[in-house]
């Protein structure tokens, strides 16, 4: 997830910095429009570059663990959660 805040004081920048080490949040400022400018570009499908990338990268590799016959599926939640030592 990404939080933009544009047109603030050095002061904040600052104690945003150290509020995001304490929740151990990676913070990354820009002095410029350009570099927001880019991360926010959409794909024809409506979610960043960066996102949808992931998310096709994913999907190739459930698709090659499911050729491999390693996928794990469950025919159920409650199985799925048993599975996993959730419950």
């Amino acid at each position: 997830m990404a939080l933009i805040i544009t047109n603030v004081k050095e002061k904040f920048v600052k104690n945003f910095k150290d509020l995001a080490n304490e929740i151990h949040a990676n913070v990354e400022i820009c002095k410029s429009r350009q570099g927001i400018e880019s991360e926010l570009e959409y794909t024809e499908n409506g979610y960043t570059k960066e996102f949808e990338k992931q998310i096709l990268q994913d999907m190739q590799e459930i698709e090659m663990q499911r050729k491999n016959g390693t996928l794990k599926t469950y025919n159920n939640v409650k199985e799925a959660f048993e599975s996993e030592g959730i419950i």
